[in-house]
C-alpha cells in the first residue's frame, strides 16, 4: 500500500494501471529528456518515486522488500504487472529506449 497525502491505497489507483516506472531511490523524470518523457506518458505511463522523499509513501515497506529481494533500484512494468525491466535508477532512459523500440519496431527499422 502507498500513502499519497491523506489518502491510502495500491500503486495503480494511485498512479495509473498501464506501464509504471518505479524508483526506489529517486524521481525517474530526473533521468529522461522531454521526448521520452512525453512518449511514455502518451501511453498513459506512471512514474513513481517510492523511496519516501516524494509524494508516495511505501506503507508496508512491500516495494523496499521487493527491490532488496531484486538487488534492484527501479522497475518498468507492463499493465498486467510483469517486469519488463529493473536494474539501477540510471538505466532509466535505457528502459524507456527498449520499450519504445518493442512497441514501435516498424519505426526504429525505417530510421
Amino acid at each position: 500500500r502507498l500513502r499519497v497525502g491523506c489518502a491510502l491505497g495500491r500503486l495503480d489507483s494511485g498512479v495509473g494501471a498501464g506501464w509504471q516506472l518505479v524508483s526506489r531511490v529517486g524521481d525517474p523524470t530526473d533521468l529522461l529528456g522531454e521526448q521520452d518523457l512525453a512518449w511514455f506518458r502518451s501511453l498513459d505511463g506512471a512514474i513513481a518515486d517510492v523511496s519516501g522523499r516524494g509524494r508516495l509513501k511505501d506503507v508496508d515497506g512491500a516495494y523496499e522488500r521487493w527491490f532488496a529481494t531484486h538487488a534492484c533500484e527501479v522497475f518498468l512494468a507492463r499493465p498486467d504487472f510483469y517486469v519488463f525491466a529493473a536494474g539501477d535508477h540510471a538505466d532509466v532512459p535505457r528502459f524507456v529506449s527498449h520499450l519504445r523500440k518493442a512497441l514501435q519496431p516498424s519505426i526504429q527499422q525505417g530510421e
